[in-house]
C-alpha cells in the first residue's frame, strides 16, 4: 500500500530516516553540524534519500510533478494554493532534484511585515538572503505581502545577475502563498508559478476554456460541450447516454466519435486533466 503524502513528508524531515549508519554516529554527538559534513557526505545522504523521494514523486500529482520538472531554469517558484505538507513536499522535491546543499524554511504566517523581514533579513542587510541562493533551498512559507514579494524578487535579480560569479553554487527560492490579485512586474521572469489546485472556466460565447488563467481558445464546439459535461461532473461517471443528448454532442455520436473527443481534449490539456473510462458506461474526469 502506498504511503500518504503526508508520512513521506515527515519521514523526509527527519534526516535520522536515510542517514548512512556511519553518519549517523557522529550525529549522536552534542557538537556536530551539518556544516561539518563534505560534499561527498551529502552526496551518501541523498543516495540513501532516494527512494523517499521516489515515493514523494509518485504521492504528488504528474501535472505539479511536471511543472517543477520544467521551472529549472527559473530561481524561484511560487506556489499558490494547497496544503502545507504538499507545499513542504513541492519544496523538498525541489531541493533534491536541484541537488542543493542545505534546506531552509522560512515560516510567515501570523507575521507582520516588520517581522517577516526580521526572518528574510536577520542582519539588515537584503544582500545575505541573495549570498544563501547560491547554497540553499529557501523555503518560506505563507507570504501573502506583496511589498515582502517585490523585495523577494529584486534579491533574485541580484544574485541571477552575479550568479555567473559563482558558477556550479546554485540554490532555489520556494514561497507559498494564498491565490494573490495580482504579482509584481517581471515576476514571472524569475519564479515559475504553479497552482496547486487547478482553476477551469467556461465561456460559452466564445467557446473559451481557461486554466488557472491561461486562456484556450482553440476548442472545437464538440470538445468544448463534452468537456464542460465532464467537468461539471467531476469526480463521477458520466454515461453515453448523458453525452448523447441533444446539448452536448447529439444522438448519432458514435462511442468511437466520443472516443477520439475525449483523446483530443486530453492532449490539449495534457498534465491538467486526466478522463478516465468506464469500458461500456462512459467516461470519468479528475483534474
Amino acid at each position: 500500500m502506498d504511503k500518504k503524502l503526508n508520512e513521506i513528508v515527515k519521514e523526509i524531515c527527519d534526516i535520522r530516516n536515510y542517514m548512512p549508519k556511519k553518519l549517523l554516529e557522529r550525529l549522536k554527538n552534542d557538537d556536530f553540524d551539518l556544516d561539518d559534513l563534505s560534499d561527498e557526505e551529502f552526496l551518501e545522504i541523498r543516495k540513501s534519500a532516494a527512494p523517499l523521494f521516489k515515493q514523494l514523486k509518485k504521492a504528488i500529482k504528474p501535472n505539479i510533478i511536471k511543472q517543477i520538472e520544467d521551472s529549472d531554469c527559473n530561481p524561484g517558484i511560487l506556489l499558490i494554493g494547497g496544503d502545507g505538507y504538499l507545499q513542504l513536499g513541492i519544496a523538498l522535491y525541489v531541493h533534491y532534484i536541484r541537488k542543493i546543499k542545505y534546506f531552509e524554511p522560512i515560516p510567515c504566517n501570523g507575521l507582520n511585515e516588520d517581522e517577516i523581514k526580521k526572518e528574510l533579513y536577520p542582519t539588515g542587510f537584503q544582500e545575505k538572503l541573495e549570498i544563501k541562493l547560491f547554497t540553499t533551498t529557501l523555503f518560506i512559507r505563507d507570504l501573502n505581502n506583496r511589498n515582502i514579494l517585490e523585495n523577494i524578487m529584486k534579491s533574485v535579480e541580484a544574485w541571477e545577475i552575479h550568479g555567473s560569479k559563482y558558477e556550479g553554487k546554485c540554490g532555489a527560492i520556494v514561497i507559498s502563498t494564498d491565490d494573490l490579485d495580482s504579482l509584481p512586474e517581471d515576476f514571472e521572469k524569475y519564479f515559475a508559478v504553479i497552482y496547486l489546485k487547478t482553476k477551469i472556466s467556461f465561456d460559452d460565447n466564445t467557446l473559451t476554456v481557461s486554466i488557472n488563467g491561461k486562456e484556450y481558445t482553440d476548442l472545437q464546439d464538440a470538445e468544448y460541450k463534452l468537456f464542460k459535461l465532464l467537468y461539471n461532473k467531476i469526480g463521477e461517471i458520466v454515461t453515453y447516454k448523458n453525452m448523447q443528448t441533444k446539448e452536448v454532442l447529439g444522438s448519432s455520436a458514435s462511442m468511437q466519435r466520443i472516443q477520439n473527443i475525449k483523446c483530443s481534449i486530453e492532449n490539449k490539456f495534457k498534465g491538467y486533466v486526466n478522463i478516465q473510462p468506464k469500458r461500456g458506461v462512459g467516461y470519468k474526469m479528475t483534474v
